[in-house]
């Protein structure tokens, strides 16, 4: 079975790295990408499929909804 692929958006960085961590412990799972805001965060997803966004929703530039609304 192939890993769940996840793009993690969050501008905090010690909270990005947090949630990274936790999960690189997981067999099944895999952070294709990490971005600090709105506009990194679309760029991936047009570039990289993923299955699964951990999405901030408070994020300078452009927040989690306006992300939601573009994708």
């Amino acid at each position: 079975m192939d890993a769940v692929r996840i793009l993690v958006a969050e501008d905090n960085s010690l909270t990005r790295e947090m949630i990274v961590e936790c999960i690189a412990a997981e067999r099944d799972m895999r952070v294709i990408g990490t971005a600090a805001n709105g506009p990194e965060a679309f760029v991936y997803l047009q570039q990289e499929d993923s299955d699964v966004l951990i999405l901030d929703i408070v994020m300078p530039r452009s927040d989690g909804f306006s992300l939601l609304e573009r994708m």
